[in-house]
Parts: C-alpha cells; structure tokens; sequence
C-alpha cells in the first residue's frame, strides 16, 4: 500500500509500477479523504487511517502487505504499521514529514 505525500495525490505511485511490476509486485495507492478524486469524508485524527487500508486490504484478499509512504504519506504509513502489526509485514518511510528526533533537529 502506497502512501501518497502531503500536496499530490495516489497518482504519484505511478512512477513506481514498473519497476513493481518487474518484480511481481502490485501496488496499491488510496487517495487520503478529500484529495485527488476521492470524496471527502471524516477522520478526526490519523489513527483512524489504518481502519480505511485494511478494508481496502480484505477487498483485494490480501492477508499480510507491505506499506510505504513519503513526505505527508509517510506518518500514514507507520500508522498502518503501529496499527496492524499482525498484516503488515514491511514498511518503508522514505522522506517523511516527521519530527526528528536527533537533537539539534527541527
């Protein structure tokens, strides 16, 4: 599961399929509520996200998968991994938009 960044939408997985192909993989990309072409709906906080990828998950069957996310996407992805840690099995957070928690870092 593909998690978009901050100002584009599931679009931008696009550049990955190939590769991913190549490779038997398939990837899976959800436009977060109210962006791209996907219909505004509630989710108070970013923990209600991995309720939304697992149904998105059993409609495709998938028992375990992988999540990846950058920039805004990459909290959304490690919300899916803290959540469901018994389905996903990787995940990936290149370039996130997160705190560091280096000292001296913003």
């Amino acid at each position: 599961m593909w998690h978009h960044g901050g100002l584009i939408c599931g679009l931008d997985a696009a550049v990955l399929d190939g590769a991913a192909r190549r490779r038997g993989v398939a990837i899976c990309s959800i436009d977060r509520p109210g962006i791209g072409c996907s219909d505004w709906w509630s989710m108070p906080t970013m923990a209600h996200w991995p309720k939304a990828v697992g149904c998105v998950a059993n409609s495709f069957a998938l028992g375990d998968f992988a999540v990846a996310g950058w920039s805004g996407g990459g909290p959304y992805a490690l919300a899916c991994a803290a959540a469901m840690p018994d389905r996903v099995r990787a995940v990936a957070d290149p370039q996130s938009l997160r705190r560091s928690q280096r000292p001296g870092c913003a």
